[in-house]
């Protein structure tokens, strides 16, 4: 996939990955008893997309990711994080409410899985690395913070 990151023990539980396809899941050794794909869903993973070399983060979001034809209520909100570019896709203020179950239906527009309503979802693009964008979901945990040490290798 062309990516690493540090991940390990958190006390003394053991952190564990699952390589599916294009996905990465982390998740406590803990819950092996639950090691399904339909409980992984529920955790954090990061998700690796190839780009074109001169399209810009935001360009790839519209192109691969947001719902055709793109809903102007579907923001993109970018960013800088060190060598990252960063983007998140999320409904805009004006269209957003404080229902939670409306706000899941109006990520419906933008593309659920990857529109943050109320966990942390967002993507990264290495400006070494222009081919590729990766995309983490989070949630409302924190794993040992193993996002903070993802690297694009190529």
């Amino acid at each position: 996939m062309g990516i690493s990151f540090q991940y390990g023990i958190k006390g003394d539980t053991e952190v564990k990955i699952k390589e599916e396809g294009n996905k990465i899941y982390t998740y406590y050794s803990t819950f092996i008893e639950k090691d399904s794909l339909e409980y992984r869903k529920q955790g954090q993973h990061l998700e690796v997309f190839n780009k074109k070399n001169d399209e810009s983060l935001d360009e790839a979001i519209k192109r691969l990711i947001l719902v055709k034809p793109i809903n102007p209520i579907c923001e993109i909100e970018s960013g800088k994080k060190g060598l990252f570019n960063t983007a998140t896709v999320h409904v805009s203020k004006k269209a957003s409410l404080s229902n939670y179950e409306t706000n899941i239906q109006l990520a419906e527009k933008c593309s659920k899985e990857y529109t943050e309503i109320n966990s942390a979802k967002y993507f990264l693009e290495d400006i070494n690395h222009p081919d590729k964008f990766v995309f983490l979901d989070l949630g409302q945990y924190n794993i040992q913070n193993w996002q903070d040490t993802i690297k694009i290798t190529n």
